[in-house]
Order: C-alpha cells, then sequence, then structure tokens
C-alpha cells in the first residue's frame, strides 16, 4: 500500500484536474476510503489507460488524431479489486462479532473490573492475615515481632500488585 493522497494531490500526481479524479472515484475506478486515495493503487489505474485516453482532449478526441479514444477494460478489474476488499473487511468484521457473542473476547472494561475486584478480595484476606496467624505463630517468637514481619511482607506483596495492575484503569486497590 502506497501513501495516501487526497483529491488534489492524486490530480497534481498524474497532471489532471480534481473533477477527473472526482469523475474517476464516483465512477468507482478509484477507491476512495477515508477521503484519501492510496498513491500505488492510483498509479497502477493510470498506467493502465490508453496513452490517447488519458491525453485526450475536451471533445473526446485523442491528441495523436483519429476518433474519440476508448476508455480501457481494466475498470473491471479495478472495480472487482475493490469489491474484494470489501468482502474481505465485512468477512473480517463479522467473524469479530461472532467471537464477541461467544464469549471469547471480553471488554477491556470488564477485565478492569475483574481485576479490581478480585485486588479487592486478596488485600483484605491479605491484611487479616497477620492477626489471624500471630498467636499460632508467637510459640516461635513474640507476636509482634511475628505480625509486624507478616504484615511487612504482605503490604510489599500489595504493592507489587498494584503496581502490575496500574496499566490496566489506572485505580488504586487500596482503597
Amino acid at each position: 500500500m502506497g501513501e495516501r493522497l487526497t483529491r488534489g494531490q492524486a490530480a497534481l500526481r498524474v497532471g489532471v484536474t480534481r473533477q477527473r479524479i472526482d469523475e474517476l472515484i464516483n465512477s468507482g475506478k478509484l477507491l476512495e476510503e477515508g477521503a484519501t486515495v492510496d498513491s500505488e493503487e492510483l498509479d497502477e489505474l493510470w498506467e493502465s489507460f490508453d496513452p490517447d485516453y488519458i491525453n485526450r482532449d475536451r471533445n473526446g478526441k485523442g491528441m495523436r488524431g483519429g476518433g474519440a479514444a476508448k476508455a480501457p477494460n481494466a475498470t473491471a478489474e479495478i472495480y472487482n479489486k475493490a469489491k474484494a476488499k470489501s468482502a474481505i473487511i465485512k468477512s473480517q468484521e463479522a467473524e469479530l462479532d461472532l467471537k464477541i457473542k461467544q464469549g471469547l473476547y471480553v471488554s477491556k472494561q470488564l477485565v478492569i473490573q475483574q481485576c479490581y475486584s478480585a485486588t479487592k478480595r486478596i488485600t483484605s484476606r491479605l491484611q487479616a492475615l497477620p492477626r489471624q496467624l500471630a498467636p499460632e505463630l508467637a510459640l516461635l517468637l513474640s507476636p509482634g515481632e511475628v505480625q509486624d514481619r507478616l504484615g511487612k511482607e504482605i503490604d510489599a506483596l500489595l504493592q507489587d500488585l498494584r503496581d502490575g495492575l496500574s496499566d490496566l484503569g489506572g485505580r488504586d486497590v487500596a482503597d
């Protein structure tokens, strides 16, 4: 795919008026996407034209003399290419819609909500551990020391979890 050109830029590129480019787009000979045309597609179309057709005068006569110049038969080929591109895009959209309906893809917002919810639950449970475990661990050391040590470890773990989830939504999970 080449660079994207406006109608005016396309006209300058091949040496015709903007109205001529409008005619090619409106007749389906040149595909326009988002108010621009592909430079390679324009060049390919222009090369397919008979020189007498490109250089005809306002009366439809070729500049080399003779009768009216005929438009090239490449129009059907270009139309078919554009139609195939359109069919591919529609097929991809339908495939994506189907996968969404089948539940194979989920929304970013849902992922953020689920992560936030899970993190809140984990946070509560981990923060309660020192109080729950301190009496049991006191057999080895004093309850205050065990509680402080576990608290520091859990806080460090939760900070790692917050840092890891920060890209998902920017919420602080310590609320």
